[in-house]
């Protein structure tokens, strides 16, 4: 018979071919895409989702340092996401890798930044202090926070200045020389010996921090000008 072959009654026969093999896939998907949240983002809740893009139907496992935070297939659209819960306050970076189904593992993407910050403001600073007495006519009034703060809620409306027995608002202008701190900067000079109330207004129409927590409650304090 020809070599691997064989004989019979009728003849011989060829040998068989040689069995073929599938292609095997050694190339790595392309690095995953976080998409969501933005750079940057801030939460005042300790859960939420980060999702992206990869390739469709890779196993996309999210990281935080070197610790796994989870893991989801992206669909025919190549869309994932996985949600977070439990996130402690602070800075935390992402990253994510991609794995096809025949086990290649794609190179880490670009990480993601996110803050949580679940924690009140409070007013650290007062000037004039309460109860101060002998407060020059042409002194401002600034208010020092815990934390960095959201410069659009605080407003005229949110920091109040009234002369006692009044209930119109001193005219002024408001800056804001640190990131959390606001003054404010009387029109006119303050009317010797009278007691001015200085209001800054708490709860979710009040002050709030970069996280959107609010000042927990209105804080108000009394100073006199000199005479």
């Amino acid at each position: 018979p020809p070599p691997g072959g064989w004989c019979g009654l009728i003849g011989c026969a060829p040998p068989p071919p040689p069995p073929t093999s599938e292609p095997v896939d050694t190339i790595a998907p392309s690095a995953p895409l976080i998409a969501s949240p933005a750079e940057g983002s801030t939460f005042n809740v300790r859960s939420f989702t980060i999702s992206g893009t990869a390739e469709e139907g890779s196993t996309v496992e999210l990281f935080e340092g070197l610790v796994s935070k989870g893991t989801a297939q992206a669909n025919t659209s190549g869309q994932w996401s996985i949600n977070l819960t439990g996130i402690s306050d602070g800075s935390h970076s992402y990253t994510a890798k991609a794995k096809d189904a025949a086990g290649n593992v794609s190179a880490e993407s670009e990480a993601r930044t996110v803050i949580v910050d679940t924690i009140v403001p409070t007013i650290t600073g007062m000037s004039p202090k309460p109860n101060t007495t002998g407060v020059s006519p042409t002194a401002n009034v600034a208010v020092t926070f815990s934390e960095a703060m959201i410069r659009s809620s605080l407003t005229r409306t949110t920091l109040k200045l009234l002369r006692k027995g009044t209930t119109r608002a001193v005219g002024a202008s408001l800056s804001y020389p640190a990131p959390n701190k606001v003054v404010l900067n009387p029109t006119d000079p303050l009317v010797r010996g009278a007691t001015y109330r200085v209001t800054i207004v708490g709860g979710t129409s009040g002050a709030k921090d970069l996280a959107g927590n609010a000042l927990i409650a209105s804080v108000s304090w009394t100073f006199k000008v000199r005479a």
